[in-house]
Order: C-alpha cells, then structure tokens, then sequence
C-alpha cells in the first residue's frame, strides 16, 4: 500500500523507469514482506557523481508516532571515457543487473528528423488520375457503345438492302414465269418473303406469320394490306394442289406489286 518515494538525480545521469520488486506473503496474522525499486542508471562522462539521500515518513503502530527515516549520501566514481557510439556496442551488458533480465538498446546520439507537414492529396499527380479516370472510362464506354450500335445498324441496313434486291428480282422472276404455275408461285413466294424480311429484319428464327403481323400492326399498315398479303401467300400454297388460270396468276401478281408499294410509301 505504500508508495516509495522517487529517486532525485543530476541531468548528467540517464535514469530509467523503475522495476518494482515485491515479495509479499498473506497468512492468517495479516500481510508482511518487502517492496523495492530498482533503478538502472547511466552516466554520461567519467566524473564524480552524488546521489542524494531519500527520506521516507511512516506511522509506527508500537510507539503510535509518524516517524522519518533517510539513507544516506552515495558519492560514485566513474572512471572511463565519455559516452560515445562505440561505447553503445557493450550497453547491454554494463547496465545490466546482477539476477535482472534487463535489455536496453544502443543510445542513439544524432535524431532523424521527419516533416511532420507533408505535401497534401490535393493537387498531386494521384489525385487528377484519380479525378480523370472515371470520366475516361465513360467516354470509352460511349464510344464503344455507340460503334458497336452503328455496326450493328449498318449491318441490318445492309441486311435490308440485299433482301430487297432479292424481292425485285423474285418479282421480275415471277412475272417472266407468267403460264408457268409451279415456278411462278415459287418465284412469288420468294419475293414476298424477302421483301417482308428486309422491313422486319427478323432472322430465322422468328420468322414468323404472328411476328410479321405484329410487326405490319405496329408499322400501321392496314389492315386490308395484311388480309391480302395472307391470301397472296395462302395462294402460292394452293397452286401446288389446284389449278390456276393464266388470269388468276396475273391477278396475284399485280397484288403482290401494289403490296409492296403501298408498304414502301407507309414505312418510308
């Protein structure tokens, strides 16, 4: 419970935090034993040294007084060169204690100094790469974005112009093939399927007779355009079953080219 009382030295002597010793025992008569500091202390220079007397004040429970006790004045000699770099080499072991397993680092004689004031984030060369870096991958995006939309564009435009080509042709075809019923209807059949594929630009795949007249619905074509359109086709199926008059063959194919006409002057 006591608090020792501290150790006064010169400046010229290096003092260090104590190392609290304490044997103490607990029985059934109460508490006894012994409490110690033990100080390390390191000289700079030879020289003759001084420690001064430390006095302690206590209650003693026989005599029922406060009592004060002091020990006395250690005069130290030491001998040596004064403290250098070369000298930290063996520290360890000068100021190591007898039965004490105490290990202090080399004193360093010069400092490093750092600035605590650094150059800020702001400004640096970081912080603008760091600043441009997302307005960069945007415009890359969008430009990436906006070829890739293009590409896609011109091909379905290119996609379109070829199936149209195709429908001119299978229609001149059909109207050479007039009297000639089963390559006629084949050759009508193809010009009609073409042109529908170059407006709808519907692959395979969903290329069909629902799809086309969703997509003919939402184009506003009328709808007596789509009836007859469906007759066309369902004409070119039954010539292979049926027979069909010269006159029935020039009436589907003038329908077909007023159908194709009408379509074009609606969409474009």
């Amino acid at each position: 419970m006591f608090q020792l009382p501290k150790l006064s030295l010169p400046s010229s002597l290096e003092i260090y935090e104590p190392e609290r010793i304490e044997k103490i025992s607990t029985n059934i008569s109460g508490m006894k034993g012994s409490v110690r500091d033990l100080y390390t202390i390191v000289p700079s220079s030879p020289g003759k040294y001084k420690i001064p007397k430390i006095e302690f004040s206590y209650f003693d429970l026989q005599s029922k007084k406060y009592k004060t006790i002091s020990s006395s004045e250690i005069n130290i000699d030491v001998d040596g060169d004064k403290w250098n770099n070369d000298s930290a080499k063996n520290i360890n072991s000068k100021i190591k204690p007898k039965n004490i397993s105490l290990e202090f680092l080399p004193f360093k004689t010069k400092s490093e100094f750092v600035k605590i004031k650094t150059k800020p984030f702001f400004n640096t060369n970081i912080f603008w790469g760091l600043f441009i870096t997302p307005f960069i991958i945007t415009i890359v995006i969008i430009l990436v974005t906006n070829y890739l939309f293009g590409r896609n564009k011109f091909l379905k435009t290119d996609t379109s112009i070829h199936s149209k080509r195709l429908a001119k042709k299978y229609l001149l075809e059909a109207k050479s093939k007039l009297g000639n019923k089963k390559e006629f209807y084949e050759s009508l059949d193809r010009a009609l399927h073409n042109y529908l594929k170059s407006i709808t630009l519907f692959d395979n795949s969903n290329y069909t007779k629902i799809n086309i007249e969703n997509e003919l619905n939402k184009r506003k074509i009328d709808t007596d355009i789509i009836n007859t359109l469906n007759q066309l086709f369902n004409n070119c199926e039954m010539a292979r079953y049926t027979p069909i008059t010269n006159v029935e063959m020039e009436s589907d194919y003038t329908n077909a080219f007023d159908i194709i006409s009408k379509i074009d002057k609606l969409i474009n």
